[in-house]
């Protein structure tokens, strides 16, 4: 998977030469929800994106998003059951969620100055490692899962090749096989640089 993911992203690159393109890398804050927000419920400050987008016409882009989150928590002491047993203690949860997917974004005001507001929608998988610790007793599940993450946003003009990024996306995880769908919002904050 490692190889088909740098394979996809080298071909997206290389195709840039003859079409406008941009790059952004982003800090993103994460907010579990769902069964994510119970087994891990402190927000994520420990994440991040790369987006690469080929503008197919000024109001288009399609491309790639790689990103990683991860989310940590812990529960009060008590009785819990896991993998067939009752385990007494104070568990301490830590879940990281790496989502690659294929993304399309429209752009509303693409020739104008200042903002550039953009909506957008992701479609890929996004791999998820859940690690339960009962001090010295631990449990980890790791899975894929299909998901969807549409997004909003605007640019920030600063210069002709480098620009600012406000965005939010939602990314939802499907049911998967090992764990329940994995969900969560991402602010993010980026640089975008354009060629």
């Amino acid at each position: 998977m490692k190889k088909s993911t740098i394979l996809l992203f080298a071909f997206a690159l290389t195709a840039s030469v003859h079409a406008q393109s941009l790059v952004s890398a982003q800090y993103a804050v994460g907010f579990g929800t769902g069964d994510l927000k119970e087994h891990a419920s402190k927000p994520s400050f420990l994440g991040f994106a790369i987006d690469y987008r080929m503008m197919t016409n000024p109001n288009l882009g399609v491309g790639l998003e790689i990103a990683w989150n991860r989310f940590r928590g812990s529960q009060p002491e008590g009785p819990y059951a896991f993998d067939g047993g009752v385990y007494t203690g104070k568990p301490y949860h830590k879940t990281t969620l790496f989502p690659v997917l294929l993304a399309v974004d429209y752009y509303f005001n693409p020739d104008g100055d200042g903002i550039k507001p953009f909506i957008g929608l992701g479609a890929g998988t996004i791999f998820s490692s859940r690690h339960t610790d009962f001090g010295g007793i631990e449990f980890d599940d790791k899975d894929r899962h299909f998901a969807l993450r549409p997004e909003a946003g605007v640019l920030f003009n600063t210069s002709e090749h480098v620009k600012f990024s406000v965005t939010c996306k939602y990314y939802h995880g499907f049911e998967a096989s090992e764990l329940e769908a994995q969900t969560y919002f991402a602010l993010s904050l980026g640089v975008v640089f354009l060629n």
